[in-house]
C-alpha cells in the first residue's frame, strides 16, 4: 500500500486487515495543516504496523503524526522504517533510520553541539563574567551545593568570576536523539566532626518548592531552571539519566585541575532532564571525610536519550 502525503491535511485511518502489510509514505512539500495516520478496529497485542517512510517534509508548526507519535523535523527529513507495535493500550512507534541512501553516505546524522546557557543566559564559547548554572528554586542546604561551574582545567580558583568555557553542552541528532555532555564543579565545606555524609541531607541539598511533581524527590543537589526552554531536549518528557560523581579534597589548594587532587569517593547521582530544568539527584553517603575541611563535588554528564 502506498500513502501520498496530503500536505494540506489529512487523517488516514487503518483497517485491521492491513496489519502486517507494508506501507509506504511518499511526498515532499510543507504542510499547512496536521497530518494524521490512526486506526480503527480492536487489535490483538503484538498487532505491528510497517511504514517505510521516503518524504521530505516540512512539518511548519502543524504535527506529523503516526499512530500517536509525532515526527519531529529531523525524523521528517530522513529516508527511515517506521515499526509500531500495539502494547494492548497503545502503540509503541519505533523509527530507524535507513542507511542505505546517498544521505547517509554522504553526510553525519550527529547535529551541533550547542551551548547550555549560564544563569544570565549567556551562551557564548567563552568565559561569562558571571554566569554559573545556579540552583533556582527553593532553599539551598546551609553548607552550599547549590552553584555549580563548569569545569576550567586551569590551577585558578574554581571560585574564579570568570567561568569556563566548558560549558555544558547538548545536540539534537537526525535521528531523534538527544546527547547532553560536561563537566560541573562545586565545593562543599564539612562542618567538625563530620566524616561522612549523605548527599539529601537538608545541608548538602536544595528543597524544591516546584515543581515537585515531576522531580525525583523534593531534596536535590541542583536544580537548574533554564532561562528558556529548549525544545530540542524533549518534547516535554522527563529523561531520568545516570550521572557520574567524585568528590576530592581540595582544601590544600583550592584548584580547579581534576587529576591534581586526591579523589576520596566515586559515586552515582541522576540527571533529570526536561526541556525547561536540569536537576541533579542523588542519596549516596559520602564516607572517608576529615571533619572541617573543604570538598568539590564533581558531576560528569555524558548521556543520551531518544525524543519521542
Amino acid at each position: 500500500m502506498q500513502l501520498n502525503i496530503n500536505f494540506s491535511g489529512d487523517t488516514i485511518t487503518l483497517p485491521n486487515s492491513l496489519k502486517g502489510y507494508p506501507i509506504t509514505i511518499t511526498g515532499t512539500g510543507t504542510l499547512t495543516s496536521n497530518y494524521i495516520i490512526t486506526t480503527t478496529g480492536s487489535f490483538d497485542e503484538g498487532s505491528t504496523f510497517t511504514f517505510y517512510y521516503k518524504g521530505v517534509v516540512d512539518k511548519a508548526t502543524y504535527n506529523f503524526n503516526i499512530l500517536g507519535t509525532n515526527l519531529s523535523s529531523a525524523q521528517l527529513n530522513r529516508e527511515s522504517t517506521i515499526v509500531a507495535v500495539y502494547n494492548g493500550v497503545t502503540w509503541d512507534v519505533n523509527l530507524y533510520i535507513n542507511a542505505v541512501n546517498d544521505n547517509w553516505i554522504t553526510s553525519s546524522i550527529a547535529g551541533t553541539w550547542q551551548n547550555i546557557p549560564y544563569d544570565d543566559g549567556d551562551i557564548i564559547n567563552s568565559g561569562s563574567t558571571t554566569g554559573t548554572y545556579t540552583n533556582t528554586t527553593g532553599t539551598e542546604g546551609a553548607n552550599y551545593l547549590g552553584q555549580w561551574k563548569a569545569y576550567k582545567a586551569n590551577a585558578a580558583n574554581y571560585s574564579n568570576s570568570v567561568p569556563s568555557a566548558r560549558r555544558l553542552k547538548y545536540r539534537k541528532n537526525l535521528d531523534g536523539t538527544v546527547q547532553i555532555m560536561g563537566h560541573l564543579r562545586k565545593q562543599f565545606a564539612v562542618p567538625g566532626a563530620t566524616t561522612s555524609i549523605k548527599l539529601d541531607n537538608s545541608l548538602y541539598s536544595n528543597t524544591i518548592t516546584s515543581p515537585a511533581a515531576i522531580i525525583m524527590d523534593t531534596k536535590v543537589l541542583w536544580y537548574y531552571q533554564l532561562p528558556s526552554p529548549i525544545l530540542d531536549l524533549g518534547s516535554n518528557l522527563v529523561q531520568t539519566l545516570p550521572c557520574d560523581l567524585y568528590v576530592e579534597d581540595t582544601t590544600a589548594d583550592n584548584n580547579d585541575v581534576f587529576s591534581s587532587n586526591a579523589k576520596i569517593w566515586v559515586g552515582q547521582g541522576t540527571l533529570i532532564v526536561h526541556n525547561s530544568f536540569l536537576s541533579l539527584y542523588s542519596a549516596a553517603t559520602i564516607t572517608g571525610l576529615t571533619a572541617s575541611r573543604n570538598y568539590t563535588l564533581s558531576a560528569f554528564i555524558n548521556a543520551s536519550y531518544i525524543d519521542l
